[in-house]
């Protein structure tokens, strides 16, 4: 093991910390609380750290610790954006490969967490928001893989795979983590869900006399102003995420089995609110943060849910001045208390004597806007909100004499189990469609994958290294930026005449990517049978038959609930050529030849269309789905 440095915090912390207390540093203030270890790793040399790394046993498998914020930004490193002091993420990054384009599969809470443990889409689960869903414990998942693969797994922190209920208590939920893979938990809920759902942190504020206390200040910032700046009740001690990272760290020193350990830390920070505790709340200078990013004209496009969003008061405060800064600069401070309890982690796994052998991944669900565009929270695809910090070390990686590697090939999040479950030796059997990162380990250069989509509200983005574009619900495009010359998403070319070429060719590989992932889904032809409504588990758009065809086709579905149903189809120029309004019909089966939609293969006014690809639409209450078809003259 390299040596390490010996720095002071302040070293660590440099030019845009301020106002930290005289009296007491923080981790001093830390000590005295009796939460951490004597000896605390701080940042290696980097030069050390190449020169020095270990020879690597390949036959003793490594340990796999799993690292996961809460709506924390890209740019929330210091190896990504200099603002904010993150020496143990930057360890992380410089020992492995930074991917620098990684999107969320979605830039909000329950449908991100359900597609990285599915590895599905919003479009194949449903899943498009925020909303009550309960995974179902017959959802195979990529932490099966890793306990088949003979791993001890294990999950402290926030997972969001279930209803929240009021007055819910999550120790006796744990059956359902069992069910999902997940052998030994301690989860938390969000802060938000703490005031009202007890687990053991939650009973622990109860029995400090805290909890009470905590609901109030919560419900008084909800009620009043959301985004006030003040420092949790529940001080340093207490704090969230100083209780997921403590009770990781002891599980990890006290770990005495034989199967090597799967750990996964995922904090609830530095998700809202903005009230992270002392001495982190005034360790950032507000006026040392970043300006945000100011908002531009709507211009004459297509209108999307971002313009919704950009409508609704409670997202859009009327920012005083000075304000966002504040909201930064806590944020900041929120972020490296985290950074602070993964250093202790890592510490901890260095005593053991098996940090050489440790893959480590680290990553977030989404980001934050803090400001930008005059926007708070999530739920949109500006860079704020879409894109993730995302590191992959490996004792591979750590044995590279090449330190600080850069991968710009976009990213999924949903990537993070099957490059797990590939360094464990373990497989996976089920249909997702996360893509395992291993090939671009060894290769920073490579391309991992050509796009990354991301949805959320019935929406979907593409990026690639050049362009991002989103399509709203009708699938027309209405955010397009030029990302090499436009970094800061300042200019929205999206509906100028100039774009309408690059508009089609990156609208046709969304949907696409829709298409065919939805057809990978389909269930097995041998076993396609009519189906009774008590059997319909979900809405469905099944794939035309035949297909290809001419001169007609018809289109198949499965209906949950009465609901009223839409199909459309466009031609791959994103044309309207064809709708059928069905009106509200019942829930049932529709997949036969007599139920299903009959289409002629002309346009609405009854003329034959050309040969070529087409795409067909169904919007079925909230439910919608994407796929395409080929006429062949």
């Amino acid at each position: 093991m390299a040596q390490t440095t010996n720095k002071k915090p302040q070293d660590i912390h440099n030019t845009p910390i301020t106002n930290e207390p005289k009296s007491i540093n923080r981790r001093t203030f830390i000590k005295e609380l009796s939460l951490v270890s004597a000896s605390t790793l701080t940042l290696f040399g980097s030069d050390t750290v190449a020169q020095n790394a270990p020879a690597i046993d390949q036959n003793v498998r490594p340990n796999i610790l799993l690292l996961m914020t809460d709506q924390q930004r890209w740019d929330a490193m210091s190896s990504s954006g200099n603002w904010v002091q993150t020496p143990n993420m930057d360890r992380i990054a410089s020992e492995g490969v930074r991917f620098t384009n990684s999107v969320t599969t979605s830039p909000v809470c329950v449908p991100a967490r359900l597609s990285l443990a599915s590895g599905l889409y919003p479009h194949n689960t449903g899943v498009w928001q925020n909303q009550n869903h309960t995974m179902s414990v017959d959802t195979p998942t990529w932490m099966h893989a890793l306990r088949d693969a003979g791993y001890r797994t294990s999950l402290f922190g926030k997972t969001h795979y279930y209803k929240h209920s009021e007055g819910i208590d999550m120790r006796k939920r744990e059956y359902l983590l069992h069910a999902y893979g997940l052998d030994d938990v301690d989860e938390t809920p969000g802060p938000r869900a703490s005031r009202r759902v007890l687990s053991h942190m939650t009973a622990m504020w109860q029995e400090k006399g805290l909890w009470a206390e905590y609901r109030a200040d919560i419900e008084n910032r909800l009620n009043n102003k959301p985004y006030v700046v003040r420092p949790t009740i529940l001080g340093l001690e207490n704090d969230a995420d100083v209780y997921v990272g403590q009770k990781a760290k002891q599980y990890l020193k006290e770990y005495n089995r034989t199967e090597p350990w799967f750990c996964w830390v995922s904090f609830g920070g530095p998700h809202e609110p903005w009230d992270a505790p002392e001495p982190y709340a005034s360790m950032y200078n507000p006026n040392a943060m970043p300006q945000p990013i100011p908002r531009q004209p709507i211009g004459n496009r297509p209108r999307g849910e971002l313009d919704t969003l950009m409508g609704v008061k409670r997202r859009n405060p009327q920012f005083l001045a000075g304000e966002v800064g504040k909201i930064r600069a806590d944020y900041a401070g929120n972020v490296t208390l985290i950074d602070d309890q993964i250093g202790e982690i890592l510490d901890t796994i260095h005593q053991r004597g098996e940090l050489d052998n440790t893959v480590i991944v680290f990553c977030s669900d989404h980001g934050e806007m803090n400001g930008d565009y005059g926007m708070i929270y999530k739920s949109n695809f500006m860079n704020g909100s879409v894109r993730i910090p995302f590191l992959v070390r490996t004792p591979e990686t750590l044995n590279n004499r090449t330190i600080n590697r850069i991968n710009e090939s976009p990213v999924e999040w949903m990537d993070i189990g099957p490059t797990l479950v590939e360094l464990a030796g373990g497989k996976i059997t089920h249909q997702q469609f996360g893509k395992s990162l291993c090939p671009v380990l060894s290769d920073a250069t490579a391309t991992h994958r050509e796009f990354a989509i991301s949805e959320i509200y019935h929406e979907t983005m593409l990026l690639n290294q050049d362009w991002k574009m989103a399509l709203n619900k009708s699938n027309q495009p209405y955010l397009l930026f030029d990302v090499k010359n436009d970094p800061h998403e300042t200019n929205n070319l999206a509906g100028t005449p100039r774009m309408e070429l690059v508009e089609r060719e990156l609208r046709s590989q969304i949907l696409d990517r829709i298409s065919d992932t939805q057809l990978q889904m389909d269930v097995n032809p041998k076993r396609k049978k009519l189906v009774s409504l008590g059997q319909i588990k979900r809405n469905e758009l099944l794939q035309n038959f035949p297909n290809p065809f001419n001169p007609e086709t018809w289109i198949p579905f499965r209906l949950l609930d009465d609901v009223n149903v839409t199909v459309r189809i466009h031609a791959a120029t994103g044309k309207l050529v064809r709708t059928f309004s069905l009106g509200k019909i019942p829930a049932g089966d529709y997949t036969s030849q007599s139920q299903a939609i009959h289409w002629d293969g002309c346009n609405q006014e009854g003329e034959s269309v050309s040969s070529g690809v087409y795409f067909y639409t169904i919007k079925a209450g909230s439910f919608s789905a994407t796929r395409k078809m080929l006429i062949r003259k």
